[in-house]
């Protein structure tokens, strides 16, 4: 079953040229064009100082401040 929705994709690695490279890479893979996904997908690309989901002091996890 196809279910259109809203994507969010969050790239902790690369930049967001990087990201809009792979993306578009996809796109002209499968044919799909930018008017197909306006408003549908989006993207971040905070890279790696862009913050902590979660990270380990002693024993525990706390969650660092993208997590919150």
């Amino acid at each position: 079953m196809f279910l259109r929705c809203r994507v969010l994709l969050i790239c902790l690695e690369d930049d967001i040229d990087e990201l809009r490279r792979c993306v578009r890479a996809a796109m002209l893979h499968f044919g799909i064009q930018k008017e197909d996904v306006e408003g549908w997908l989006f993207y971040a690309a905070p890279g790696r100082i862009g913050g902590k989901l979660l990270e380990r002091i002693g024993n525990q996890l706390k969650l660092g401040w993208m997590g919150r």
